[in-house]
């Protein structure tokens, strides 16, 4: 919020939009290069048995940058050969071809910041985790919009150049003590990521038109005006749900390190508590929400905005079976290869896109997305009993194994 207050500030009206357009781009870019690393990455290597998260788990971390650098090659290749489709493709038009590399630069950092972040989340070094997290997430941003001089293709460079020098900063303190293994074993582990990375991404896919097909078919059938009152609603439920995100990113490598160790009883004991208190805190601050809404808009927007208070009440109970799924996603992955988030945001999705048949009008998008939101959440819960029961029949079957060969003569 205090980056777009600023780049509202610093770049005026239009400027605001281009550098808008251009942050959605950097995310959407970025998506096909990770193949998913963003889950595969921090869970394979927790999954290593205690103690080799740190010199064996540099398999993994060299396999990760051979799936990411074709991707970041071939990006920059195009914006050095055709900056023009390049601009096309990020803006939806050409005439901005100022902005493409600046844009492209911000791809690489947020590539780089992601592989280094998802090792450290594996490894458990959390303090590291978090402290580029914060730095990459909190502090560059408005730092490179601060330090624009009101010019959009500064900040976006600034933000590049920004993520990439604090990830190389992390990513060079990694190096002591890392053992990267053999060719066989490269190519292992990047069929590992592969594996389990891949089958994710239309989940990603899925969880983008959650949040992106109300507000365009809205558009589409009544306006802009009211499609822009949807949009702040679900930015809202995306604020809410942000605020447990992470609960889930750390139950990924912590659920990933006790199944390894076969300890699912602890494992299903920590899900529940944490889901129990996220949901409790979740209907806190939905209703707290509810009772301060025309001043958060006023704050937020401005008081001409009121009017969206109305429609933002209706959409603010997604916001707790949103959260079911943001504290679970990582559980679900931990335990699990099959795609179950994936499947799971694809039906919300369906049933979301399905509800918005019967009306076009932002109440009618409204409770497409409410009922989308809760069966994503309750399909999030069914999917994290089944994975908890399924891991505690191959622990047994593990143990039975372990005992029999273990009393043979």
């Amino acid at each position: 919020m205090l980056t777009f207050k600023l780049a509202a500030l610093a770049f005026g009206v239009e400027g605001f939009g281009a550098y808008a357009v251009a942050r959605r781009a950097i995310s959407i870019l970025a998506f096909p290069m990770m193949l998913g690393l963003s889950v595969s990455l921090p869970r394979c290597v927790a999954s290593l048995p205690a103690g080799k998260g740190g010199g064996k788990g540099g398999v993994f971390l060299l396999a990760a940058w051979l799936i990411a650098v074709p991707g970041m090659a071939a990006l920059t290749l195009g914006a050095a050969t055709r900056p023009g489709a390049m601009a096309v493709l990020m803006f939806g038009r050409g005439g901005h071809e100022e902005l493409v590399w600046p844009t492209v630069a911000a791809v690489l950092g947020l590539c780089g910041h992601t592989i280094v972040y998802g090792f450290e989340m594996g490894r458990m070094r959390l303090g590291a985790a978090g402290t580029l997290w914060l730095v990459n997430l909190a502090a560059v941003p408005p730092a490179a919009v601060a330090l624009s001089g009101g010019e959009v293709p500064r900040a976006l460079l600034g933000l590049g150049i920004g993520w990439s020098v604090a990830s190389a900063v992390a990513g060079l303190s990694l190096a002591a003590g890392l053992r990267i293994g053999t060719p066989r074993a490269w190519g292992a582990a990047l069929r590992e990521l592969v594996r389990f990375g891949v089958p994710r991404m239309p989940g990603d896919l899925a969880m983008f038109g959650l949040f992106a097909v109300p507000t365009i078919l809205v558009a589409h059938r009544s306006g802009l005006e009211p499609a822009g009152l949807v949009s702040f609603g679900l930015s809202l439920v995306q604020m809410i749900g942000s605020v447990f995100t992470a609960a889930g990113m750390l139950l990924l490598p912590i659920v990933s390190r006790l199944r390894a160790d076969g300890r699912i009883g602890e494992a299903r004991r920590l899900v529940d508590r944490s889901l129990m208190a996220s949901l409790a805190a979740g209907v806190l601050i939905v209703l707290a929400a509810e009772a301060s809404l025309a001043t958060v808009i006023t704050m937020l927007l401005d008081e001409g905005f009121t009017p969206a208070a109305g429609l933002a009440r209706r959409l603010l109970p997604a916001a707790v079976p949103f959260v079911a799924y943001i504290v679970l996603r990582g559980p679900i992955d931990a335990l699990d290869v099959w795609p179950h988030n994936a499947v799971n945001l694809g039906l919300a999705l369906a049933v979301t896109s399905a509800v918005m048949i019967f009306g076009s009008g932002p109440m009618e998008a409204a409770t497409a997305s409410l009922a989308g939101f809760s069966v994503l959440g309750l399909a999030s819960i069914w999917s994290v009993r089944r994975c908890l029961a399924k891991a505690e029949r191959v622990s047994r079957a593990e143990r039975k194994v372990a005992g029999a060969l273990a009393a043979s003569p």
